[in-house]
C-alpha cells in the first residue's frame, strides 16, 4: 500500500483560528489502520503550533514493511528541544529508502540521529537516500551501505567521496554542476558500481510556454 499526504493550512491563522489540528487528527486516524503500508510520502504545510507539535501518530504506525518514507514538515520549528518522537518508531527498522527534507531537521534531531547511527540496528536497512542534509546524510552514507544517492539542492559528492562504501554505488542522480564536480576529481575510478548517472532539470521560459523543456541527461 502507497499513501501519499499533503496538508495545508486552509486560513494561515494562529493555531487557535484554524483546524490544522482537525486535519492532523484525521490523517492520524487513517494511518493508524494501514497495516500493510509500504511507502508513505507526507508533505507538512500546516501553521507552527511549538508548545504542541503535531505528528505524533507516526509514533504508532502499525506496518512492519514500510520501504520508502518521505518527511517534508513545514510545521517544525527549529527551537524545538525535543527530537522528532518517530525517529525510534519500529516501523523504521525495515525502511530502504528515506527522503526527509532538510527544513525538518532541528538542532536537536540532528543530535539524536548522530548518537543512534552509531548502532548498526537503527535503520539497518536503509540503501536508498535523499541527500538532504550534510551532517545526518553523511554519517548514513559513512555508517550504512548506501547504493542509491540522489540529490535536488545539495552537493553530496565530497561526502560520496569519503564513504568507505562508494565501491557499491550503483545511482547517482545529482544536479549537473555537482556531475562535473565528481568527474573532474580522481575518486570516480573507485565507484565501480556505478550503473547510471543523471539528472533531470527543467528549463521554464515564462515569457512564451511553448519554449518550456525538460533536458535529461541520464547515463553515460
Amino acid at each position: 500500500m502507497q499513501v501519499q499526504l499533503t496538508a495545508l493550512c486552509a486560513t494561515g491563522r494562529l493555531p487557535r483560528h484554524c483546524s490544522c489540528w482537525k486535519v492532523d487528527k484525521m490523517l492520524g486516524s487513517a494511518l493508524i489502520s494501514m497495516e500493510r503500508l509500504e511507502v508513505l510520502s507526507i508533505q507538512c504545510y500546516l501553521c507552527r503550533d511549538p508548545p504542541n507539535p503535531r505528528h505524533r501518530y507516526l509514533m504508532e504506525l502499525p506496518t512492519r514493511s514500510m520501504r520508502e518514507f518521505y518527511y517534508y514538515c513545514h510545521c517544525t520549528t527549529e527551537r524545538e528541544n525535543v527530537p522528532t518522537p518517530f525517529i525510534l518508531a519500529p516501523w523504521m527498522a525495515s525502511l530502504t529508502a528515506l527522503n526527509w527534507a532538510s527544513y525538518a531537521w532541528t538542532p536537536t534531531l540532528e543530535k539524536r540521529f548522530s548518537e543512534l547511527i552509531q548502532d548498526v540496528n537503527f535503520l539497518p536497512n536503509i540503501d536508498t537516500l535523499q541527500y538532504n542534509n550534510a551532517g545526518s546524510c553523511d554519517d548514513l552514507l559513512t555508517r550504512r551501505v548506501i547504493r542509491r544517492i540522489s540529490s535536488t539542492y545539495y552537493d553530496p559528492v565530497p561526502a560520496v567521496c569519503r564513504s568507505p562504501n562508494k565501491h557499491l554505488i550503483t545511482r547517482l542522480s545529482i544536479p549537473p554542476q555537482y556531475l562535473r564536480e565528481l568527474f573532474d576529481g580522481s575518486e570516480i575510478d573507485k565507484l565501480r558500481s556505478l550503473r547510471h548517472v543523471g539528472t533531470l532539470s527543467f528549463e521554464r521560459n515564462l515569457s512564451d510556454p511553448e519554449e518550456n523543456k525538460v533536458s535529461t541527461c541520464d547515463s553515460f
